[in-house]
């Protein structure tokens, strides 16, 4: 059965961790790209430094400027208050089967815009492998691409994964978000390692087989040819600029590497299309309906709200950089990547916040961008917009294959903002903020609730116990 991972992060190594949805990027300290009293470019590992944060600041581009992205983030809103009527256990049952209904609907667009695997073990370790063996599930058009026949379909792979020992390793996979985001992504690292004169050799062995180095086999095999990173690059994102991103890269790598003039390369160039200009009314669409969307979620919840600007302002400018430069992710691509390039780039398409690890254990919560940036706003509408992260991260732990966890406990998860919050200082930094934030009630002084402790106590204001569900919100 197609499930969710216990632990929904993208990783790269074990120095960086994104949280797609409440944008929670942690560095760990062996990363800092701006530590106390050096210079990090004078360091032999200053091209792994640098090639981690690009790593994940793609991820975060993903999150905010693609329409998997985007479309996932509606969803895990659109989870908020059911969620919150099963916590509190309505005691309507025709509006509970609507109510679920309406949350299985929700949980087969997320499998459509993240994708899922089946098949490979909790917590497995990769080895390096010796080859990867690919079939197509879905029918196949010898005729017409997939993306032409049938836009909206999924497309779903069986692999083999065949290890120097003769051990086999056998999974489905059906391409989305998690699987497309990694493989760009580390293509992006790479070509920055490479640069800096580490061989791919030496980068491809330091690296987990799946998914990173599964995603090129995957492209090569269904283009029956080589690809350029650029070209693998390419099709990664116009896929998560598609309804069906499974759909999309399947097709587009099988018409890739066809010779100008050919009705193939002539049905690249109309599929191209057809993704960017559906990306175009999406966006629209998104701005004029969507945002207004996930207003009215948080609509019972003023701090909400108000953090709700914040994001709101992320996306709008992420937007706005992706319509200008549909693959903003090549400017990442240059000779020798360093701190002032990265910071350039990075400022013209999208700000960001970045949970920077110190050695002593504190955090540094940090806004890097352009000086009109959401980065320049207030404190208190950081402070809003970080109630906010705390929220979509609590929701976040209740995600489990199918439905909404609320009789089992959840998952032990130290607080991302552990470190930075003085509420936890004040209190001794209490065993609660190492694996269940979501308990820590009246930890401070006159029982100011931390950050993580607002976003719950937000959370749980939208949706009174007596209240029934809101008709014109879609479930």
């Amino acid at each position: 059965m197609p499930r969710f991972h216990e632990e929904e992060v993208l990783r790269s190594g074990t120095a960086g961790v994104f949280t797609p949805h409440s944008l929670i990027l942690n560095i760990e300290s062996m990363a800092d790209l701006f530590p106390e009293g050096i210079s990090i470019e004078d360091d032999p590992t200053f091209p792994q430094v640098i090639a981690l944060h690009v790593h994940e600041y793609i991820h975060y581009l993903h999150n905010l400027t693609t329409r998997s992205g985007l479309s996932c983030l509606v969803d895990i809103f659109l989870l908020m208050h059911p969620l919150l009527q099963q916590k509190i256990n309505v005691e309507d049952r025709e509006a509970d089967k609507a109510q679920q209904a309406h949350v299985r609907n929700v949980f087969n667009s997320i499998r459509k815009s993240q994708g899922y695997v089946i098949g490979i073990p909790d917590r497995y370790k990769w080895r390096p492998i010796s080859r990867w063996e690919f079939s197509q599930v879905t029918a196949s058009f010898d005729s017409m691409p997939e993306a032409i026949m049938d836009p909206e379909q999924q497309i779903e792979f069986d692999v083999k994964a065949v290890f120097p020992d003769g051990e086999e390793l056998d999974f489905r996979l059906m391409p989305g978000l998690k699987f497309i985001t990694e493989g760009i992504a580390y293509e992006i690292e790479r070509d920055i390692k490479m640069r800096w004169g580490i061989s791919a050799t030496e980068v491809d062995l330091s690296t987990p087989a799946y998914p990173y180095l599964m995603y090129g086999p995957l492209l090569e095999y269904l283009a029956g040819t080589k690809l350029s990173s650029k070209e693998r690059i390419a099709i990664g994102l116009l896929s998560l600029l598609a309804t069906s991103p499974s759909v999309v890269l399947t097709s587009l790598s099988k018409l890739t590497s066809r010779k100008p003039g050919t009705l193939g390369a002539t049905l690249f160039t109309a599929i191209e299309q057809s993704t960017l200009e559906g990306f175009e009314s999406y966006s629209a669409h998104f701005i004029d309906d969507l945002i207004p969307l996930l207003y009215q979620v948080l609509s019972g919840s003023e701090i909400l709200t108000k953090g709700m600007k914040v994001y709101e302002a992320l996306i709008l400018k992420g937007l706005s950089s992706r319509a200008s430069r549909p693959a903003l992710e090549l400017a990442f691509l240059v000779d020798k990547m360093n701190i002032k390039k990265f910071d350039n780039i990075a400022t013209h398409l999208l700000e960001r916040v970045i949970f920077q690890k110190k050695p002593d254990s504190a955090l540094e919560i940090r806004w890097i961008g352009s000086k009109e940036g959401t980065g320049q706003m207030s404190g208190d509408m950081h402070e809003a917009f970080a109630v906010l992260q705390s929220c979509i991260h609590y929701v976040q732990q209740h995600l489990k294959n199918n439905g909404l966890e609320t009789r089992q406990s959840l998952n032990p998860t130290p607080c991302p903002f552990r470190g930075a919050c003085t509420v936890e200082q004040a209190a001794g930094n209490p065993q609660v903020c190492r694996s269940n934030p979501w308990d820590a009630y009246n930890l401070g002084e006159n029982s100011v609730p931390c950050v993580y402790q607002a976003g719950v106590d937000a959370f749980k204001s939208l949706v009174k116990p007596s209240a029934t569900v809101d008709e014109t919100l879609p479930f």
